[in-house]
């Protein structure tokens, strides 16, 4: 045998060799699913009537709408790490909740999720009690008989893209009474309209603290009353602290746009950013003591937003002689035809101290653009009004103000401009 016979005959038998290696090439049968169903994932357990209580942990489904007439709680949750989809469906009726909670004990319940559907009806739709992480989305609470969604003793939760309209009292109530603390919860991307009264309440009584509230990207307008209500109730050791109001629309609600109503209590470091709020019936923005006694405000900051068509009081107006109003900053906010035919003006703050006005911009007719009285040490410069009057008090820190095309260069300078 030759070479190459040789070699062809070697390669051969190697392939026959690792043929046979390999055994049969055709399956034994069809192939089986490799990817687990939804319920392999997450076990469902569906809603089919109500009331209904959740006691363990997983993940919970209605099948259809529910109605429960009268009773506590539609759905009451009582377990941590529960999700709760409504499917779209609804949940209606006049029972005292739709949908709440309420640990033993002072516990809370953590990892709740509540989402998609609508809860109409029932004196409070949505409780929130001793709630710790949650979050609840993609939710419409309507026509309740008090407050749409009530936040009591919670943490860290987040309501989004949610839609609260029409209840008979107030749309969101965040309500910390005697020795309790509602802390770090977040409303985004909602809407928040045509409640009987305030958009947004919130209000510790007694000592209890409600701190680092944020409210961003809503919209909250139509309401009866104001829009957000920040109400310190008397007693004189409740706080209210380092909320964030940021890049809402609140507009064309009844009275005002936003209230710091300090009764004999502390509000302190609130931020007010990027905002656009207009047409209110009162005033933008109003800082009050409401009642005889004296209440403290300090450390605000309103930044660069937008107030327009803000009546009676402008848009923005601390003139209440029992407020202690201190710290606070009212910079680089455009303010246009705010308290048209009426006595009040754009911006006016009266009876405080060791506040900041700076660069802010009014224009349209008013008896008073800028207007500072009864007040000391606050500094006011690099303000702009246009055709309106800017009285300063002299006890207050300020540049000279020009009255025609300024021909300076300083900081200091507040300008009126015809």
């Amino acid at each position: 045998m030759n070479i190459q016979a040789c070699t062809f005959a070697c390669l051969l038998s190697a392939s026959a060799f690792h043929a046979a290696a390999q055994g049969p090439l055709m399956p034994p049968g069809p192939p089986e699913p490799g990817m687990k169903t939804l319920d392999q994932v997450e076990p469902r357990i569906p809603v089919e009537s109500v009331p209904f209580t959740i006691t363990e942990p997983g993940s919970y489904f209605l099948t259809g709408n529910l109605e429960l007439a009268s009773g506590a709680r539609a759905i009451t949750i009582a377990s941590d790490n529960v999700t709760l989809d409504l499917m779209g469906f609804t949940i209606s009726g006049g029972a005292s909740q739709g949908i709440g909670m309420n640990p033993p004990g002072g516990t809370r319940y953590r990892n709740i999720v509540v989402r998609n559907g609508t809860i109409d009806g029932f004196t409070n739709g949505l409780r929130l009690d001793h709630s710790l992480h949650g979050h609840y989305e993609d939710l419409t609470v309507r026509n309740s008989s008090s407050t749409g969604v009530l936040i009591t003793n919670s943490t860290g939760n987040v309501l989004r893209r949610c839609i609260i309209v029409e209840n008979e009292s107030t749309g969101i109530t965040l309500l910390a009474g005697a020795g309790s603390e509602i802390s770090d919860n977040l409303i985004l991307d909602s809407v928040i309209a045509d409640n009987a009264t305030h958009g947004i309440r919130v209000a510790p009584s007694g000592d209890g603290v409600i701190a680092g509230q944020t409210i961003r990207r809503c919209t909250i307008t139509g309401n009866g009353d104001t829009g957000i209500l920040l109400e310190a109730a008397p007693g004189g050791d409740a706080v209210l602290r380092a909320h964030r109001f940021e890049d809402n629309l609140i507009s064309d609600n009844g009275v005002r746009g936003i209230e710091f109503r300090a009764r004999e209590s502390k509000i302190q470091g609130v931020q007010v950013q990027g905002n656009t709020i207009h047409g209110h019936d009162n005033a933008g923005i109003l800082f009050s003591s409401f009642t005889s006694a004296s209440g403290g405000v300090h450390n605000v900051r309103i930044e660069k937003n937008t107030f327009s068509w803000n009546r009676f009081n402008g848009a923005i107006r601390s003139a209440d002689s029992n407020l202690d109003m201190t710290g606070t900053e009212i910079r680089e906010n455009v303010l246009a035809d705010n308290a048209v035919g009426t006595a009040s003006g754009h911006l006016q703050i009266t009876h405080s101290e060791a506040n900041i006005l700076q660069g802010n911009h009014l224009s349209g007719e008013s008896s008073h653009g800028l207007r500072t009285s009864n007040t000391e040490g606050q500094l006011v410069v690099q303000n702009t009004v246009f055709g309106e009057p800017l009285e300063i008090s002299d006890d207050d820190r300020h540049g000279q103000i020009i009255e025609s095309v300024p021909i300076q260069n300083s900081a200091w300078l507040n300008f009126r401009l015809e």
